[in-house]
């Protein structure tokens, strides 16, 4: 049950963490689909600045963190059975 917790919880950091960044990101994106797929193309350009994004960063890592703690715990749990 403790890896569900973790889970639930690196997924909800990382989701603000993400959307933080998201809201102040400044850019274009540009997505050409064809056929052949090895033509396709996405081209991500733009910045994010500000205390905000530093702090949905450091959120964002906190996530990731949590995820392999979570991934960690399960396995523990699994191998105890």
């Amino acid at each position: 049950m403790k890896s569900r917790r973790l889970f639930a919880a690196s997924l909800l950091l990382f989701l603000i963490g993400l959307s933080v960044i998201v809201m102040k990101w400044h850019g274009s994106y540009t997505a050409s689909l064809a056929f052949p797929l090895s033509t396709t193309s996405i081209q991500i350009s733009g910045s994010a600045s500000g205390a905000l994004v530093f702090a949905g960063v450091l959120v964002l890592f906190l996530g990731f963190i949590l995820l392999i703690g979570s991934i960690i715990a399960g396995l523990a749990g699994l191998k105890s059975k």
